[in-house]
């Protein structure tokens, strides 16, 4: 099916349209708001100069935000293939937004639950919406060209972010960074209100749509195979997002400003990513989940040998690069194998994604409380291997369906 019969929004925008809109938010919320805020929420949340959380109780603060994710999420795709995806995009992205006030306000982990559940909400509204939004508006080509550009709007926006996160670390508090970084998550939520809408096919009835990510998952063994594979990663990606900063501030002793300045040293991998996949001529597999997993792999090896901050933060800037190009070959080969409803199908991908984040970060935080950090940092190497066998077996057979295509 043509992704353009999907659509149900009137005279079609052109492609630049939509690949700019998304490239613009995805960009400013991940390189920008993101780059800003994180340090500053995982120190809160980690170190003495916040709540403190030990790894268990950090891991069961995720988990939750997953578990509330889980319950929703499948719905959240369905009434965005049925109403819309512009609005229930909008509203995960406003719900973050007062996750992070909510949270710059307490001073327990039960009142942390709090922003736990917002922020569950918030993954479960935005599952879905955006990329079903660009891809069924202009197809895997134009889906490609707008991470490409999502990458190459990083480097001012992870500059500007640098800069202001490095600026904001010599506050006395780092309640305050948490609770301005709410604020443009809110003014993003409100631009997304003014996109242009689609949506999925309504003609179907409800019991079709409601039906659409569970028969496209059972037919489809390249997806149940990248379904599985994302088990393995949760631990590589709770080292990128969280746990590298924990270990530069209590192993390696760098303050609040030096680790925001790390955080956007690091930030900067999303450069080459986004040179590198802008200019690539169609979608090469090879390049955007083979090779950056293995790198992956070698960059968490080497974290878990340095002593030192500089090569340290290098081998994190080596691993966030791989993780760029993954993840964005990660998502095309997904959205090839989805023909319709895709909202919801990306939705029930997110939902058994979701289960794992449940059921992980106890696993992972009971490993980091009795092996520690650098331990830790060597077993992502091997789950990102053991992640990068699973996805073989679904590339040949999307190497076969795509010379069956042509």
């Amino acid at each position: 099916m043509n992704n353009a019969d999907q659509l149900e929004n009137g005279p079609q925008r052109p492609a630049r349209y939509y690949i700019v809109r998304y490239a613009i938010v995805t960009a400013v919320v991940q390189f920008f708001i993101y780059k800003v805020q994180d340090p500053f929420y995982l120190q809160f949340l980690t170190t003495n100069r916040g709540l403190a959380l030990p790894p268990m109780q950090f891991s069961y603060f995720v988990s939750l935000a997953s578990l509330v994710c889980l319950v929703p999420d499948y719905m959240t795709g369905v009434l965005a293939d049925r109403f819309g995806r512009r609005p229930t995009w909008a509203v995960g992205l406003l719900s973050y937004a007062v996750a992070m006030i909510w949270l710059s306000t307490v001073s327990t982990f039960v009142q942390a639950i709090g922003a736990a559940i917002r922020m569950g909400f918030s993954y479960a509204f935005t599952s879905g919406s955006p990329e079903a939004w660009v891809y069924d508006a202009v197809g895997q080509e134009g889906t490609r060209q707008a991470y490409g550009k999502s990458y190459l709007y990083s480097v001012p926006l992870t500059i500007a972010a640098a800069v202001v996160a490095t600026l904001l670390g010599f506050l006395s508090s780092v309640r305050v960074p948490v609770l301005l970084s709410g604020l443009p998550f809110l003014a993003t939520g409100f631009f997304v209100l003014t996109f242009e809408e689609n949506r999925g096919e309504r003609n179907r009835s409800w019991l079709f749509t409601l039906k659409a990510g569970f028969v496209q998952f059972g037919r489809s063994p390249i997806l149940q195979l990248a379904a599985v594979q994302s088990f393995f990663m949760t631990l590589p990606v709770w080292v990128n997002t969280a746990w590298w900063v924990t270990y530069v501030v209590q192993a390696l002793h760098l303050n609040a400003s030096e680790t925001a300045l790390a955080w956007g040293v690091t930030a900067l991998a999303g450069v080459v990513a986004g040179k590198y996949i802008s200019g690539m001529k169609g979608v090469r597999y090879a390049y955007l989940i083979v090779y950056p997993s293995v790198v992956m792999a070698a960059a968490y090896v080497g974290m878990a040998l340095t002593t030192s901050a500089i090569p340290f933060v290098g081998l994190v800037a080596l691993a966030l690069t791989g993780s760029y190009f993954r993840g964005s070959g990660f998502s095309l080969l997904q959205n090839s194998q989805i023909t319709h409803e895709r909202a919801t199908a990306l939705s029930f991908l997110n939902t058994l994604r979701s289960g794992f984040w449940f059921a992980a970060p106890p696993l992972w935080g009971a490993l980091i409380a009795h092996a520690g950090l650098k331990i830790t940092f060597a077993v992502s190497s091997a789950a990102c291997l053991l992640s990068l066998l699973l996805l073989l077996p679904a590339l040949r057979l999307e190497r076969q369906s795509a010379s069956g295509r042509v």
